[in-house]
Order: C-alpha cells, then sequence, then structure tokens
C-alpha cells in the first residue's frame, strides 16, 4: 500500500491549494480527481486513496476553497466558478504527473454537484465519474420561499449564518467515525452561511439547466436511508442525463455511504466501476 501524501499546489490567483496524493506502485492505468462535500475535506478519504492507488489509479483529492486546510476560512464558500477554476487546476497537474490514461471524477455530495458541473463545461477532460449522493437538490425540509430570502441576505451579508448543518448521525451509523467528526479541527460545524447558501443554490440551478450535456458514463450511488439526498432525487437524476448511468442504492446506509460500517463495500463498487472502465 502506497502512502498518502500531503502537498500545498497553488491556484491561479495564488491562493495555496492543500492537495493529497496517492500514486500506484506499478503501472498507471487512469487518473482520478476526487471531490469532498460541503463542512468536510480530502482527511476523511485515506481509506478512498489508498483502494484507488492500489488499483492503478493515480489520485488528486484537494480541500475545497472554505474548507480543510486550504481555508482560508471554514464554512465560507465562494461562487462556483472559482471553485471549479481550483479543479480544473488540479486536473491539469494531474494529468501531467501521471499522462498515462484517462482521467476520472468521483464527488460526494456537494462534490458530485461539481463534477456535474465539470462534465458539462469540460466533457473532453473527463472519461466518467462516480457521483456518491450528488447534492442536486436543496433539501425537501427547506421551503423555497426560505430560498429566496436567503439569495436576497446574501446580496447584503453573505456571512450570516442562515441554517444548521452539522448533524453527524444524518452522515454515518458509525458512532467511531460520529465522534471523529465532532472534534477534528478540519470540519466546519458551524451553520450554513448566506453567501454559501445562494452559491449553492446556483449551482444546483446550473446544473439541472445542463443535464442534457452530460454525457459521459455515471456511476450514482448513495445508502437508501439518507435523509440529505433523498434517492428519489438520484433516480430523477439518473433518468434525465443521456449517458450511460448505473446506479446502486446501499439498504440502510446514511449520506456518507463510504464512511459507514460497510464502507468496504461501498468503495469496492466505485473502484470495481472504475476498473471496468479502464479494461479492467
Amino acid at each position: 500500500m502506497r502512502a498518502v501524501t500531503e502537498e500545498r499546489w497553488v491556484a491561479s490567483d495564488g491562493l495555496p491549494l492543500f492537495v493529497r496524493r496517492a500514486r500506484p506502485a506499478g503501472p498507471t492505468r487512469g487518473r482520478v480527481l476526487l471531490l469532498h462535500g460541503y463542512s468536510e475535506h480530502s482527511g476523511r478519504y485515506p481509506h478512498v486513496l489508498h483502494a484507488l492507488a492500489d488499483a492503478g489509479f493515480s489520485v488528486a483529492a484537494p480541500d475545497h476553497r472554505g474548507h480543510g486546510r486550504t481555508g482560508p476560512r471554514l464554512g465560507h464558500t465562494p461562487a462556483s466558478h472559482r471553485m471549479l477554476d481550483d479543479l480544473r487546476g488540479v486536473e491539469a497537474r494531474l494529468q501531467a504527473e501521471a499522462p498515462e490514461g484517462p482521467t476520472f471524477l468521483l464527488g460526494a455530495s456537494m462534490g458530485g454537484l461539481l463534477a456535474l458541473r465539470l462534465l458539462q463545461l469540460d466533457p473532453e477532460r473527463f472519461a466518467g465519474a462516480v457521483l456518491q449522493a450528488p447534492a442536486v437538490a436543496v433539501p425537501s425540509d427547506i421551503p423555497m420561499s426560505v430560498v429566496h430570502a436567503v439569495r436576497a441576505v446574501a446580496r447584503v451579508a453573505p456571512g450570516l449564518p442562515v441554517r444548521r448543518f452539522f448533524q453527524p448521525e444524518r452522515a454515518s451509523r458509525d458512532p467511531q467515525f460520529q465522534a471523529w467528526m465532532r472534534t477534528d479541527p478540519y470540519t466546519y460545524r458551524g451553520w450554513v452561511r448566506a453567501g454559501t447558501g445562494a452559491h449553492t443554490y446556483q449551482l444546483i440551478r446550473d446544473v439541472h439547466a445542463g443535464l442534457d450535456q452530460v454525457r459521459a458514463p455515471l456511476f450514482i450511488t448513495q445508502g437508501a436511508d439518507d435523509v440529505r439526498v433523498h434517492p428519489e432525487a438520484t433516480e430523477a437524476l439518473a433518468a434525465a442525463v443521456p449517458g450511460v448511468v448505473e446506479r446502486r442504492v446501499f439498504p440502510g446506509l446514511r449520506h456518507e455511504a463510504h464512511q459507514e460500517p460497510e464502507r468496504a463495500e461501498v468503495v469496492g463498487a466505485w473502484v470495481d466501476w472504475l476498473s471496468r472502465q479502464v479494461g479492467g
């Protein structure tokens, strides 16, 4: 098993991006750009990086702006175009370091939403994507009147806290993982701020407007007991995109299916799908 390295890569505007890297011991079969979800960071994914590297993939997992060790302020997420530019830069460097094989995206929750937008805007860059509970819909317990109010507030007070988000029991049934979330210094445990809510809603709208442009193969996974992204949302996504889609719902699992006690089964399904895409 190859070690995961921790590196600083520089964004186009000079911000140091914290990136975790995993490289295969043997020949590279392809590349994976791993995109974490809101309030978390790439430090939650060492088991995924190891599994991908062991399967022959070269992996880069950046901490998004407003997240993890990139910062600059936890919970302050910028507009999507800034985050997408960061990801394009990471992908370009990943390809330069490991030119063999195609590039895939692996995105969880908000990371899955960003992955879909990249597939729409830069289809030539990516051969497909694994999407774990992609955040393609506003949570059902948020009325649209509240969404519109938050967008209005964001114009004058983007830093205003507007909604509780940190609820470890919604992520996983694993009590050890829940306890780690409560003490991890790089997990954002504050409320969603108005600017973040407005930016996320706009990204959801942009993704839905361009679903007919997503033609790369997709593998969509999620837990059947996910209350952040309901299975109906990913079922509708699978029906809306014109490309080849595989979808798997894991019974009894919650939003972060890859952090459940059954994590090996979930990650194994991801690795199997990616391996099949490169002929393995």
